[in-house]
């Protein structure tokens, strides 16, 4: 199925991802529902959110766990936020979606050899403070170098900002609680690498 426009769902379940994907292409695709979810998706059946269309849920204030049932057609790659708090208004909304390649910037600062070949990216309205962790399911061909080194990185358009205390292990990146939308808010774009400092070699080839 391939949106031809913008939905909108407002229940419980958002929708039932049983069998088949769900392609965004430029259009979104919302739960308006606080509760509510857009299904569990799998490797059969997953929200194809490769363009620049993205999955919204909506967000409750306090505690919740919301999974984007995301992927790029043949590789479910879901992304989980789990928050232990949230200060939202009553359209607070997380949109994301994710891209199968290389962060365009991933040696903005020196050449990588521990990174992935995916990164997800957020929006976030509505919404003053939180504290999350976080959680990125990857393919074994996304990994470049050694997968335990690599740690979740955010970049804000103009710099990267790791994540110290992440890990990777069995192709997924996670956050451990303690991430807050001043350290690490959902927008821009995450992906998994090992900061490595720039080189004087690289500096003068910038």
């Amino acid at each position: 199925l391939a949106l031809g426009s913008n939905v909108t769902v407002s229940n419980a379940t958002g929708v039932t991802l049983t069998n088949g994907n769900i392609s965004l292409g430029t259009f979104n695709l919302t739960n308006t529902n606080s509760a509510g979810t857009l299904g569990t998706g799998g490797t059969n059946s997953m929200i194809v959110a490769t363009g620049s269309g993205q999955a919204f849920l909506t967000m409750p204030t306090g505690a919740s766990a919301k999974t984007f049932p995301i992927g790029d057609g043949v590789n479910f790659t879901p992304a989980t936020l789990t928050f232990t708090a949230y200060d939202a208004f009553a359209t607070s909304r997380i949109g994301a979606r994710v891209t199968a390649n290389v962060h365009p910037s991933y040696d903005n600062s020196g050449a990588q050899t521990n990174y992935l070949n995916r990164f997800w990216t957020f929006t976030t309205s509505g919404a003053s403070t939180y504290t999350y962790a976080s959680a990125f399911t990857y393919v074994p061909a996304d990994i470049n170098g050694t997968e335990s080194t690599i740690k979740l990185n955010r970049w804000s358009g103009t710099a990267w900002t790791e994540d110290a205390t992440s890990a990777a292990a069995s192709n997924v990146l996670t956050s451990t609680t303690g991430l807050t939308n001043v350290s690490y808010p959902l927008s821009g774009d995450y992906t998994g690498r090992k900061e490595i400092a720039a080189t004087e070699e690289d500096l003068e080839s910038a």
